[in-house]
């Protein structure tokens, strides 16, 4: 027996595992569920400064998941312009969905809509669509483009037959712009979701 082994090795503290619940609907889908893509990449909307891109779609059972990229490139500003505009991009979680910022939107076929800059408390979410932040984010850029990524949930399948996307980034002078969805082809993907663990589509949210 060395000098070092002979140290006991502390107890096994007790422990009472609670029933595992799925992480509420509202933050997002659950991680457990693989979603099924819905549409190919496209182009939303676009100035001569700047683009939002909808990377993917994906459809749960609970919502969807949209993938969006932006990107903004240098026009005419100086270098100190362009500096100070990258500090304002990168300067916190969600800065892209104030009023002056990325603004984005769901206008439903029943005509309810839900949009990135509602109020909104998770804590107490309320009736109707909601469209929020979800997922992790990423930035970066040079001297002469920035770009980043961020993940929006809409909770809830929107109704049939369409919906409208909508988009619009002042400050870079994208106007309004809308693209319309097939909502047939989400509910549709709905049917088809899978989960890692069969037994896991049976189980309880947590309660918020």
């Amino acid at each position: 027996m060395s000098f070092f082994s002979s140290i006991p090795e502390a107890p096994e503290p007790e422990e009472t595992r609670e029933p595992y619940r799925r992480p509420p609907s509202i933050f997002g889908p659950s991680p457990d569920e693989l979603g099924r893509p819905i549409s190919d990449s496209f182009v939303l909307a676009r100035s001569d400064s700047a683009a939002v891109l909808v990377q993917t779609i994906r459809v749960h059972s609970t919502g969807c998941f949209f993938e969006l990229q932006w990107i903004v490139r240098r026009t005419t500003e100086s270098a100190s312009e362009w500096e100070r505009g990258g500090r304002t991009e990168f300067g916190g979680s969600g800065r892209h969905f104030e009023q002056d910022g990325l603004l984005v939107g769901i206008e439903f076929s029943d005509g309810a809509v839900a949009r990135t800059n509602d109020p909104f408390d998770r804590r107490e979410p309320g009736a109707g669509p909601r469209l929020v932040a979800a997922g992790d984010s990423s930035s970066g850029g040079d001297s002469e483009r920035r770009h980043g990524d961020r993940g929006l949930w809409l909770l809830g399948l929107p109704p049939l037959p369409t919906m409208e996307l909508v988009c619009a980034w002042p400050r870079y002078g994208i106007p309004e712009t809308r693209r319309t969805v097939d909502t047939g082809a989400i509910h549709e993907a709905a049917g088809h979701v899978a989960w890692v663990w069969p037994e896991d589509a049976d189980l309880a949210e947590m309660e918020l």
